[in-house]
């Protein structure tokens, strides 16, 4: 289409006085609305919404208006609501009416035109003042805003104009767009249209049409902008995004509106030189635009016109933009002005505090992987070798994402570089250059993508050389850069009109950065200057990578040696750069060059792709861990706000190029083998079951090649999501994260003072432990507190997870180091001459004969301890002289301690061989526990002649209870047949509860447990746990209040502590009284005063039992002692008679147990009796107590 064909398309004035003659418009381009329609309708409503708020005012009011000068302060009196900072400056002179561009009210920016709220102090801004930084930017946005009113002006009413958005203001670019769907899909704008654009917008510019701000609900948005698709989805975004979930700013010019959160300038008369540079296809989602790209002077500002084409020409390069409503990373990421806000002194503070943090991780990384050999995974492999599986496998899983992304990120900052420097219209481009848009971006990143697999599918032989010959071009390009800095090069004798505060080497412009100067980041539509926090997060991104070469442990040949050498020189090598990179640019770039130039080494380079293309490079293989950090060099300190100064004083801007290229591609090859790595290691381990089994398999020659092609295409798959922005901080977390748990994992070694811990890196301690977790831990939150939290918590479910999968490992988890370490430093201080009543708690040995017949009383002794000490006893009667292979008793261990996991009881086990189970009890009491956590109860089952059961192979539909199947155990724990003979005998039985006593221990003795049915318990509701706290053998001698009374209560309540049982059951008190006494409810009063004494809920049940007690031989004498010969068979049937009625919901009751008679003779009938009371009853435990356990007072 030429010239005059275009004309046909565009209007010749302001006016609309087009008079050409246009033909037949295509019919895909026509509609049934006008642009001048919309508009008209957009300003009624307006119009209407302006009129409804400004009915809101009933009535004047006057406020105080504070005027700081120049030319000198003064207060005025002005109308609430009603007054602007406009109409303040006409009261001051003409002079600062016309000047006057911006007011600062309260410190805040304000439009010229916009209504004072309140009391104020108000400041004037104008375009000469001595840092016109955020006056720029505001500028700058007008100037946008004018494109877009050019652009819905400026075709014909047949051309549905539909406008878009203008990106965050961004001075590098040194120009403004404008993005609009101008519904041409093949039009090409020729220079004379520009002109006639041009000229449209200046003689615009030399009217008197001010800003008008006007803030409206959602609703009344939606309806102004209705006729236009993309406003009304950015819309409610917008909204979201105000203070009050549901406000959007409206501005108008003339006819014109648009949205926008402001400030604008006060009016167009401001703007001079308004040019329509160039226009450019783009693509913004699926939406295929048109970008219009302009050049403006504010009014002030006069340049000559060689000066203003300089300008123009740049101006029309295609500007790459990250919209702020899908990327509110992308302003982040660009802050590379840290030496123009901070200041020389703190950003070398800032270099201390980054390299302390990473060293300190570096020591602990070096500190482990000297302590051993180090396989493969890098991370992964050191943190599940040293924190367990569970923990490993997270942070690995974590790790592996966190490399594909950032696989991912560099290859596009790759693609992006080649298309802004190489695409049409780039810095570069002769000509047409390479095709752009979104399809050929995934284009050109596959095809680098597919060159990283190439080099990982070779091996790491190949990454090793590939990243040698990058890491050359990388010191080459930045050598270039630092030997032009000085101001004697020729290069800097040279006048550039575009980037004349580049000085050269001056002490005045060294001491003019020395100091901070913080600022708002011109890359970002946010108005509010950056801080130390926000500055130090930037710094501290450019110097990590630090795992790189860790990563690569299986392909090392001394990977306890290399490791810390190379990422010890790596870290020094990078600080050396940083810091001489700050001090040189610091003493050749003025202030403000800092704060709007963020690629000003690309111009004082020899030849400035090569600077690009080092970048390119060292990104490319950041394994090496020397080059990571050179690839970050230029990352971090690509300063502040113009992104071609650099480029365009040097001598060829191809040394720039090649430099970014070498730099970004690097990186990206180093992730990509490095996540590799790490599933293989992750596959290896066989965490994560069938899902990376073929991952394992799938190794040639050492080399991992499922995981390289399994991590190409995840990284492939990443490159389809197009707005990888969104994801880069999350990637930073998950790195600073791993990096995190390594510290963690070398403080833990160090903590547990285990004897083979000892690394030959020597130069590590706790202490820098300590400051590598926090330092690593605070930078989490400082880049994102959210994703830092959300990361955690997706460390914390992946944790769950491989605990609930229970991965078989024999690795040596550092929990249990740590534990022992604990455990025997509290034992020590654990004292039991300081024991009390009050923290009483039972700690319980229950002597087993075999666990198969006991399961169910291993379960109740397990509710009744009250997370108390408890131990299972088993004595193996034999002699040690019989012993000539091996100890029995060590195999047997294992299977206690598996049956003991099954059961799910948490329980000790103590096994002792002895002449004797009498002597062997003796043992088990006096070592049982260790320190002052020794066993004060006994617990015994009962001897009978009942059959033994087997309850770990009892099928679960006979019995609702603990069903067990343990592989062998059958051959470990043989049932006794029911013709066999005992190994012990009765009254060794009975001596060995009278040894306890004397030991001064508690005593249980528990019979019927094989009734116990805890499935029926839980589903009942009326049961009651029974207490008989009357000593049968000798009710006339028995006191409420003895020791072995207040025991049984206190068993009883124990157990109804127990969720299972508090809910289903409740302790009953049974009293036993006879028609005799007299006082009996004086008795009753008193148990339950005793109840409410020690806090037992407990409901009292009186029991008569006159025929009962006829029976036993009452006896006035004094004499305590226990005398059997006078009991009678017929009062002991009586007497379980009585219980058994009284126990029919029984779950389980506690009785009081005597001591067992002092005369051999007379302790087979005390067994018998006990048999005889207990016959046919529930499950039962017969209680003697020995020291006190309860207590009433504070």
């Amino acid at each position: 289409m030429n010239a005059l064909q275009s004309l046909k398309y565009i209007k010749l004035s302001l006016n609309r006085c087009y008079a050409r003659d246009i033909g037949q418009i295509p019919s895909r381009w026509q509609t049934t609305l006008t642009n001048e329609a919309v508009r008209k309708k957009r300003c009624k409503l307006f119009d209407e919404e302006l009129a409804r708020q400004r009915s809101f005012i009933t009535r004047v009011e006057k406020i105080e208006v504070k005027v700081k000068g120049p030319p000198q302060d003064c207060t005025l009196i002005m109308n609430k609501d009603i007054s602007t900072p406009y109409n303040c400056t006409r009261h001051l002179s003409e002079f600062i009416t016309s000047q006057s561009a911006l007011a600062r009210v309260n410190g805040r920016l304000w439009d010229m035109h916009s209504p004072l709220k309140d009391d104020c102090t108000l400041q004037l801004l104008n375009f000469k003042q001595e840092d016109p930084t955020e006056l720029n930017k505001v500028f700058w946005r007008s100037c946008s805003f004018l494109m877009g009113m050019l652009v819905e002006r400026g075709f014909r009413d047949e051309f549905f104009i539909e406008l878009h958005s203008w990106p965050g203001t961004n001075i590098r670019s040194g120009c403004f767009i404008y993005d609009a769907d101008i519904k041409m899909k093949d039009w090409v704008a020729t220079q004379t249209e520009l002109q006639v654009f041009s000229t449209i917008m200046r003689r615009l510019c030399k009217q008197d049409l001010p800003f008008q701000r006007l803030e409206v609900d959602v609703n009344v948005a939606l309806e102004i902008f209705q006729d236009n698709r993309f406003k009304t989805k950015q819309i409610p975004e917008i909204a979201e995004k105000s203070k009050t979930k549901n406000k959007v700013t409206l501005y108008r010019v003339d006819d014109h509106i648009d949205i926008s959160r402001g400030p604008m300038i006060g009016n167009v008369n401001q703007i001079n030189n308004f040019t329509v540079c160039a226009t450019h296809k783009v693509s913004i989602g699926e939406y295929d635009l048109y970008r219009f790209q302009g050049m403006a002077l504010p009014t002030q500002i006069m340049m000559n016109r060689y000066a203003i084409a300089v300008l123009a020409k740049r101006a029309s390069k295609l500007q790459k933009f990250v919209y702020n409503t899908t990327s509110d990373f992308e302003d982040d990421v660009e802050v590379r002005f840290i030496v123009g806000q901070a200041g020389v002194l703190e950003v070398l503070a800032q270099f201390f505090l980054a390299y302390l943090i990473l060293v300190s991780t570096v020591l602990s990384i070096s500190a482990i992987s000297s302590n051993g050999a180090v396989e493969g995974g890098g991370v992964y492999y050191m943190i599940s070798r040293t924190l367990g599986p569970e923990f490993g496998g997270s942070i690995g899983t974590l790790f592996f994402f966190a490399n594909i992304f950032s696989c991912g990120l560099y290859i596009t900052g790759c693609v992006e570089g080649l298309i802004d420097n190489f695409a049409q219209g780039g810095t570069l481009a002769n000509g047409n250059g390479l095709p752009q848009g979104h399809w050929w971006g995934i284009l050109y990143a596959s095809i680098i993508a597919i060159f990283n697999l190439i080099v990982c599918l070779i091996g790491a032989s190949m990454f090793a050389k590939t990243s040698l010959i990058i890491f050359f071009v990388v010191i080459i390009s930045m050598s270039s850069v630092v030997i032009h800095i000085p101001e004697t090069n020729k290069l800097v004798n040279r006048t550039f009109e575009d980037t004349a505060n580049y000085t050269g080497l001056r002490w005045d412009t060294f001491h003019s950065n020395i100091f901070p100067n913080y600022g708002p980041d011109y890359t970002s539509d946010n108005s509010n200057p950056v801080n130390f926090a926000s500055v130090f997060g930037v710094l501290f991104s450019g110097v990590t990578g630090i795992m790189a070469g860790a990563n690569m442990s299986g392909d090392l040949k001394e990977p306890s040696t290399s490791i810390p050498k190379g990422t010890l020189c790596a870290v020094a090598f990078t600080a050396i750069v940083y810091i001489v990179l700050s001090l040189m640019t610091a003493g050749s770039c003025t202030n403000f060059l800092l704060h709007n130039d963020y690629l000003y080494m690309q111009s004082i380079n020899l030849w400035q792709p090569f600077v690009a293309v080092g970048i390119f490079a060292a990104t490319l293989s950041a394994s090496l861990s020397a080059l990571i950090g050179a690839s970050r060099v230029l990352e971090a300190f690509l300063l502040l706000n113009n992104y071609t100064f650099m480029q365009d004083i040097n001598f060829t801007p191809w040394l720039v190029v090649i430099g970014m290229f070498a730099a970004t591609l690097s990186a990206a090859l180093s992730n990509l083998i490095g996540a590799s790595r790490v599933l293989e290691a992750l596959a290896k381990d066989n965490l994560f079951g069938i899902l990376l089994r073929p991952v394992a398999r799938g190794v040639f020659k050492g080399n991992p090649i499922f995981a390289v092609f399994i991590s190409y295409l995840l990284v492939q798959v990443t490159l389809l999501i197009g707005s990888l922005n969104k994801i880069a901080q999350i990637t930073s977390v998950l790195f600073l994260l791993s990096y995190c748990a390594t510290n963690i994992a070398c403080l833990a070694l160090e903590l547990a003072s285990a004897p083979n811990f000892r690394p030959s890196f020597k130069y590590f301690s706790w202490h820098t432990c300590i400051v590598g977790f926090g330092g690593t831990l605070a930078m989490m939150f400082v880049i994102n507190a959210i994703y830092a939290a959300c990361c955690i918590i997706a460390c914390l479910l992946l944790i769950i997870a491989l605990h609930l999968r229970s991965p078989v490992s024999n690795w040596g988890s550092i929990s249990q180091a740590l534990i022992f370490h604990q455990v025997r430093k509290y034992l020590l201080l654990l004292d039991s001459r300081k024991d009390h009543v009050k923290f009483w708690r039972p700690q319980m040995l229950l002597m087993v004969t075999n666990p198969r017949t006991c399961v169910p009383l291993i379960a109740f002794v397990n509710d009744l301890k009250k997370s108390g000490l408890y131990v299972l006893g088993n004595v193996k009667v034999g002699s040690m002289f019989d012993i000539r292979d091996k100890d029995p008793v060590q195999d047997e261990y294992l299977y206690w301690l598996k049956l003991i996991d099954h059961l799910k009881v948490k329980a000790f086990v103590e096994l002792i061989i002895a002449n004797s189970v009498r002597e062997g009890m003796h043992n088990l009491i006096r070592i049982s526990g260790l320190g002052a956590m020794k066993p004060n109860t006994i617990i015994f089952g009962f001897y009978d002649d009942n059959p033994q059961e087997d309850f770990l192979i009892r099928p679960p539909v006979e019995r609702n209870n603990v069903v067990v199947e343990l592989g062998d155990l059958p051959q470990a724990f043989r049932v006794r047949e029911a013709d066999a003979s005992k190994q012990l005998y009765p009254s060794e039985y009975v001596s060995m509860v009278a040894d306890a006593i004397l030991l001064q221990k508690n005593v249980c003795l528990c019979r019927h447990f094989h009734l116990l049915d805890k499935t029926a318990i839980s589903k009942s509701r009326n049961l009651t746990i029974d207490v008989w706290p009357v000593n049968f053998f000798q009710p006339d001698k028995h006191c409420l209040y003895d020791t072995t009374s207040l025991f049984v209560m206190q068993l009883a309540c124990i157990l109804n502590m127990v969720s299972t049982w508090r809910k289903k059951t409740t302790v009953r008190v049974v009293l036993c009284m006879t028609n005799l006494m007299s006082d009996s409810l004086h008795w009753e009063k008193q148990i339950e005063e005793l109840l409410r004494l020690l806090r037992i809920e407990a409901t009292i049940s009186v029991v008569v039992w006159d025929d009962t007690f006829a029976l036993y031989p009452y006896s006035d004498s004094p004499d305590r002692h226990l005398n059997l010969n006078k009991i009678s068979q017929q009062y002991i049937e009586s007497v379980n008679e009585l219980i058994c009625n009284q126990s029919v919901q029984s779950a389980v009751s506690f009785f009081y147990l005597c001591a067992p008679p002092s005369d051999d003779d007379q302790r087979l009938m005390y067994l018998r009796l006990l048999e005889l009371m207990t016959n046919n009853l529930p499950p039962t435990v017969l209680v003697h107590g020995i020291s006190p356990v309860t207590t009433t007072t504070l």
